[in-house]
């Protein structure tokens, strides 16, 4: 069953995408969830649309796609139930595409009520205050780990290890405070901004990390 209407008839790729579930995966499918700048009014003529699928069988996960239109990327990936799962324990920093995505078609009113209990699930580990503090000082401890391999590495990988390593401690923060980062690494500071506990000179410092060279 389609659900939000508005956003599938916003886009003929979004449309074309719902009416090839129903006709070819209907049961093969449990959710299709966009998520990102068009679902948050950020969207430009540039943007790409971000969107997932929960397969339910073997010939669901089929439906996985990457290709480009109009010179814009695009990734159509399946995300397991049990890693949804994951998210939801706050096990993946990628709780913003459970929490704030859009359901385009469910096959169940049971599979959204799966998907809502997941979504509780996560909030009331941010609600309380000793299981995220527990899980803040694990990622905090992941990107000591981090740091810690990176000092035997070498040219871009050093890049790669400063992006992972300032968005672990970005997520790490954010759960501290109950909540969880929902946009990209070069536009979030707002959201920090927001934050009630913030540790000495974090702004400041990831300001200057993410412009650097």
């Amino acid at each position: 069953m389609r659900r939000n209407s508005h956003l599938i008839n916003g886009s003929d790729l979004l449309a074309a995408i719902v009416e090839k579930i129903e006709i070819s995966y209907a049961e093969d499918i449990s959710l299709l969830i966009c998520y990102g700048s068009y679902v948050t009014g950020d969207y430009g003529a540039v943007s790409d649309i971000d969107f997932f699928f929960v397969p339910k069988t073997k010939k669901g996960c089929k439906l996985g796609y990457q290709f480009i239109l109009n010179d814009i990327g695009y990734d159509l990936w399946p995300v397991s139930w049990a890693r949804l799962s994951n998210i939801s324990n706050l096990e993946e920093q990628l709780a913003s595409i459970l929490m704030d995505g859009e359901v385009l078609f469910a096959a169940s009113e049971d599979d959204l009520l799966k998907l809502n209990d997941l979504k509780n699930n996560l909030k009331q580990k941010l609600d309380d205050a000793t299981v995220a503090m527990k899980i803040s000082m694990e990622y905090m401890d992941k990107a000591k780990a981090m740091y810690f391999d990176m000092q035997s590495h070498e040219g871009s990988r050093v890049f790669i290890d400063a992006v992972k390593i300032a968005e672990t401690l970005l997520f790490a923060v954010a759960i501290i405070n109950g909540t969880y980062t929902k946009k990209g690494i070069k536009r979030i500071e707002d959201e920090i901004n927001g934050f009630s506990m913030v540790p000495a000179r974090y702004l400041e410092t990831y300001r200057k990390l993410i412009r650097t060279n």
